[in-house]
Parts: structure tokens; sequence; C-alpha cells
């Protein structure tokens, strides 16, 4: 190798050891900025607002103690919401009150699970007032 293609081989040679010098420093960086990211995320999941139970009308509420169904908060798209679970059939212990609840949330089908943005209150046979 003559002395002029050594002279020019060495600022290439410089310049190869420059940029693998940067990609782990890059690596790092991206890295880092990945994880703050993942965190921001996973903070600004868990601080949504929450469904509050007194959203829910006292008579389901009512189901729910007695054991007819049970009431999960989840969220649906992003927006709070109660998922309502079917737990036993009704029976002749229900009002007709009750009974009309338990049929407009689950259906005549008895849907097995429900949201409650999915439910429509019954329609009462007497108008009220």
């Amino acid at each position: 190798m003559r002395m002029d293609e050594v002279m020019r081989a060495v600022p290439a040679l410089a310049r190869s050891v420059e940029s693998a010098d940067r990609v782990p420093g890059l690596a790092g960086v991206l890295a880092i900025v990945g994880v703050i990211a993942i965190g921001a995320f996973m903070i600004a999941r868990n601080s949504r607002p929450h469904p509050t139970r007194e959203d829910l009308p006292s008579v389901v509420l009512d189901l729910e103690e007695r054991g007819y169904l049970e009431i999960e908060a989840f969220f649906e798209r992003g927006a709070p919401d109660w998922l309502l679970h079917r737990r036993r059939l009704p029976d002749r212990n229900l009002s007709e009150h009750e009974t009309g609840w338990y049929f407009a949330i689950f259906g005549t089908r008895l849907a097995a699970s429900v949201a409650w943005s999915q439910v429509r209150p019954p329609h009462s046979p007497h108008p009220t007032g």
C-alpha cells in the first residue's frame, strides 16, 4: 500500500469509528424515551375516571346484593362503564319492578353479560306523576 492510499484511508476509518460510537448512544436515548413514553401511557391509563356505583339505580344495586347479578367496572373504547353479569334467574322473590329491571338489563334471551351503557330502563305500565 502506498503512502497516499494510507493517508486517504485514515479519515474514512476515523469516520466509521465515529459513526459506530454514535449508534449505542442513539440506542440508549431511544430506550430512555421509550421507557418514559410507556410510563406516561400507564399513568394516563390508570388516572381515567372510574364509574361510581351511585350512577346505578338502587334497584340494580339491590339485585346485586341479593345475588341476581354481579357488577364489574370496565372501560369500553376508553370510556368508563359497568359490565353486568347474570348470576341467577329471576324467581318469585322479585317484585314486579325488580323483574322489569332484570329483563330490561338482560333481555328476554337472558344474555350472560351486558354493558350498562346498553341498558334501557323498563317501561312503567302506569304513568307516574
